[in-house]
């Protein structure tokens, strides 16, 4: 039919700047090559204000507050290197397991933060 796929194993973003791009390619390299330079500033500009968002809502004492920080944390370096799917699959992986854990934690968790009796230290 000659449909051509605009990205193929040997065309895409980590092909558009080669020598440069070897092992990953830096998140702000795709906007740039389709937006310009005004581009890349308005999407590095929307990610600052999304880690700025995740880094103010993490506080202890709110679980989902700390649990995307985690998992920021735990993406932040693969995402910027190797390109947004990682962030799309961490935010999955929270969605997901998320609920599950905050359902094992509330039932695990009364049996963890039960009062048990504290040994006296008794010396000689």
């Amino acid at each position: 039919m000659g449909i051509q796929r605009r990205l193929e194993s040997d065309r895409g973003p980590n092909w558009w700047f080669y020598g440069i791009s070897a092992g990953g390619i830096h998140v702000v390299v795709v906007p740039f090559r389709n937006f310009g330079i005004l581009g890349a500033f308005g999407v590095m500009a929307l990610i600052g204000w999304f880690v700025a968002w995740v880094e103010i809502r993490n506080d202890p004492r709110q679980f989902w507050g700390r649990f995307v920080f985690g998992a920021m944390g735990v993406v932040s370096f693969s995402w910027f290197w190797y390109g947004d799917m990682y962030l799309v699959r961490i935010l999955m992986a929270v969605a997901i397991l998320g609920p599950v854990y905050r359902a094992w934690l509330r039932f695990s968790g009364e049996l963890a933060m039960a009062r048990r009796p504290v040994p006296l230290l008794v010396s000689h």
